[in-house]
């Protein structure tokens, strides 16, 4: 795949990816797995981290919103950085699994915080 433009370079990173996983089925169900297991295990330490955290008030509500906040970012990142033409889907499971894992690092680290 040859580089025209800025815009071409995010395909151009991820098509190695691309050939792998339309190589084979197996390939293509790994990665689609892989995803599906990042996505809800990532979503299960949010989930968990939130209840420890505790009910929604005036300290809780800013820590969420915080926490959201980076979700945002690292999903406007990977929406940058991710191809849109091809694996659209595939890559959405990165995209929010990866969102999650940023927010779930800074719950962690606010809960470890308060707990000292």
């Amino acid at each position: 795949m040859n580089v025209k433009s800025i815009s071409d370079i995010p395909g151009w990173m991820f098509y190695p990816i691309k050939m792998w996983a339309v190589k084979d089925n197996f390939n293509f169900n790994f990665l689609v797995g892989m995803g599906m297991i990042l996505l809800v295990l990532s979503f299960i330490a949010v989930w968990i981290l939130v209840k420890r955290i505790g009910h929604p008030d005036e300290r809780t509500s800013e820590i969420y919103l915080k926490a959201m906040s980076n979700a945002l970012v690292v999903i406007l990142v990977c929406e940058i950085i991710f191809p849109s033409t091809y694996l659209v889907n595939q890559f959405k499971l990165y995209k929010y699994g990866f969102a999650m894992i940023a927010s779930a690092v800074y719950l962690f680290i606010r809960y470890r915080k308060e707990m000292r």
